[in-house]
C-alpha cells in the first residue's frame, strides 16, 4: 500500500509540470478570444473557484450518511451562505468597475441550480438574512426571481453572442419558479416577481432564437434534444405566465416593452410551439389590456361630458331646451344647490368690487389781485341819446 502511495506521488510529481504549463497555455489563448480584461478574468477565476468549493460542500451535505448530525449541520449553515456569499462577490466587482458577464452567468448558473432543486432551499433563505441592512426582506420566490432576472440581463455579452449553455437550467428555473412541484399548479406566492420572470423568459427566448438561427455546424451551445426540451419548457412557461397576466399579476414596465420589441423581430426563427405560445401570451398580454383600460376611460369622459351639456342646456341648466334631464327626486335638490352657489358668486363678486372713485376737476392754486378781475363800468345807453 506504501509503494503504491509513493508510486502514485512520484507519477503526480512528475506530470504537474507539464499539465502546468499546458493549462496556462490554454488559459492564454481561451483569455485573447475575450472581450474581457485581465483583473476582470481573475476576480471571475477566484469567484469560480468559490462558487465550486461551496458546491462541493453542498453535494458532500446529501451524501453524508444518517447518523452524521454535526457535519450535517455545520454544512447546513455553509450552503445557507452559498447565494448570500457569490451575490455579495459581484455587488462589490459591480461597486469596483469589475462586472464581466461571464461573472453574471456564474451567478446565474448557481441562481437557476437552486431554482431547480427548490425555490425556497436553505441557500434561498440565505438570501434574505440581513446582510446589507434590507429589514423588509421578499418573499422567497419574488427575491429568486429578482436575482435571476437581475443576472441574465447582465449575462448578454455586448459583441458577442448570449450563453445558449445556460438554456436549460434557465427554462427548468423558470418552471419550477412559476408552478408548485407536483401538482403543476400556479405558483400563488411569486406576487411582483411575475414581471420579472415574464422579463427573464423573454430573454431567454431571445437566446434561443439567436441560437437556432445559427448553422448547425456553427452550433455549439445546445443539442438537438436540448432544444426541444428548451422549447417545451419555455413554452409552459408562457402558458403559466399568460394564466397570470389574466389574474392581473403581471404589470408591464418599459423594459418588458422593449423585450416585446425584442421578440417581434426574432419569434420568426423560433420552433413552431414556443412561437406559438409567444404570440398568444402578447395577443392577450397585459399591454392589450392596458390599452383597453384606456380607450374604456375615454369612452366614459366623453360619456359624462355629453350629460353636463344637455343638463347645462335643459330646463335644469339655462334652460335652452325644454326637457329636464335630471330626475324628478332630485330636481329641487339641484336647484337649491345652484342657487346656493349663485348667490355665493354674488357675494364674493360684491365684496371684491372696486368702489366707484370721483374724479375732481384740477384747481389753479393761485388767486388773481383784484385789480385785474374789476369790470369797468362803460356808457349806459338809454332811450334815443348816452345816460
Amino acid at each position: 500500500m506504501l509503494r503504491f502511495l509513493s508510486r502514485s506521488a512520484q507519477l503526480l510529481r512528475r506530470a504537474s509540470g507539464s499539465a502546468f504549463i499546458f493549462g496556462a497555455g490554454y488559459g492564454l489563448c481561451w483569455a485573447q478570444d475575450r472581450e474581457e480584461s485581465a483583473d476582470k478574468l481573475l476576480v471571475w477565476g477566484g469567484a469560480a473557484s468559490v462558487a465550486c468549493t461551496l458546491r462541493f460542500l453542498r453535494y458532500l451535505r446529501h451524501a453524508l450518511p444518517e447518523g452524521a448530525e454535526w457535519p450535517a449541520e455545520q454544512l447546513q449553515q455553509v450552503e445557507r451562505l452559498e447565494l448570500q456569499s457569490l451575490c455579495r462577490i459581484v455587488e462589490q466587482c459591480q461597486d469596483k468597475g469589475l462586472d464581466s458577464p461571464i461573472l453574471q452567468q456564474l451567478l446565474l448558473f448557481t441562481l437557476c441550480e437552486h431554482a431547480q432543486a427548490d425555490p425556497c432551499g436553505l441557500a434561498v433563505q440565505g438570501l434574505q438574512d440581513p446582510f446589507d441592512g434590507d429589514v423588509n426582506p421578499r418573499p422567497l420566490p419574488q427575491e429568486l426571481a429578482f436575482r435571476i432576472h437581475d443576472a441574465a440581463k447582465g449575462s448578454e455579452p455586448i459583441d458577442s453572442l448570449p450563453p445558449s449553455h445556460l438554456l436549460p437550467i434557465l427554462s427548468s428555473a423558470l418552471v419550477s419558479l412559476l408552478t408548485v412541484p407536483d401538482t403543476k399548479k400556479m405558483r400563488e406566492d411569486l406576487g411582483e416577481g411575475t414581471g420579472h420572470v415574464a422579463e427573464t423568459a423573454a430573454i431567454a427566448t431571445c437566446w434561443m432564437a439567436f441560437d437556432v438561427s445559427r448553422p448547425c455546424q456553427a452550433r455549439y451551445g445546445l443539442k438537438p434534444e436540448e432544444i426541444r426540451q428548451v422549447s417545451e419548457e419555455l413554452s409552459n412557461a408562457w402558458k403559466v405566465l399568460g394564466k397570470s397576466t389574466a389574474a392581473g399579476d403581471f404589470r408591464p414596465s418599459n423594459e418588458w416593452r422593449r423585450l416585446q420589441a425584442r421578440l417581434e423581430g426574432l419569434k420568426d426563427q423560433l420552433p413552431r410551439d414556443l412561437r406559438n405560445s409567444v404570440e398568444a401570451f402578447v395577443s392577450k398580454g397585459p399591454v392589450r389590456s392596458s390599452a383597453k383600460v384606456g380607450t374604456a376611460v375615454d369612452y366614459i369622459s366623453w360619456a359624462v361630458l355629453a350629460i353636463f351639456l344637455l343638463a347645462l342646456s335643459s330646463e335644469d341648466g339655462i334652460g335652452l331646451l325644454r326637457f329636464h334631464v335630471v330626475p324628478e327626486a332630485w330636481q329641487s335638490v339641484v336647484k337649491d344647490m345652484l342657487q346656493q352657489r349663485a348667490l355665493r358668486v354674488e357675494e364674493l363678486l360684491a365684496r371684491h368690487d372696486r368702489p366707484q372713485v370721483e374724479v375732481e376737476s384740477p384747481r389753479i392754486g393761485w388767486e388773481a389781485p383784484a385789480e385785474y378781475l374789476q369790470v369797468q363800468e362803460g356808457p349806459l345807453f338809454r332811450g334815443n341819446g348816452p345816460a
